[in-house]
């Protein structure tokens, strides 16, 4: 994913299971985050469960706002998406 400073990026992704199934069901949380490296306690910005939309096909929709970006330095960031359903992470 490629995303120029300072732009909106609209973004979508689907949950699958292990026979590339798309999962309905709506996780307790879910988070997109962004840090400099995996390594970084540190997170640059984070989108939650509560920041997306979820359609009636299983796909998520979330948009990087500008003043998500605008301040940050120029350079190579990492994000991972984290699911919580009651006890299971991922």
């Amino acid at each position: 994913m490629e995303l120029t400073r300072g732009d909106t990026g609209q973004f979508k992704f689907q949950r699958k299971d292990a026979e590339g199934h798309v999962i309905l069901t709506t996780p307790d949380a879910l988070y997109f985050t962004v840090k400099k490296s995996y390594q970084s306690p540190s997170v640059v910005f984070q989108k939650t469960l509560d920041d997306m939309t979820l359609d009636e096909n299983g796909t998520y929709h979330f948009t990087i706002e500008p003043d998500d970006t605008e301040a940050l330095d120029y350079g190579n960031y990492v994000y991972d998406i984290e699911v919580t359903e009651s006890d299971y992470v991922q």
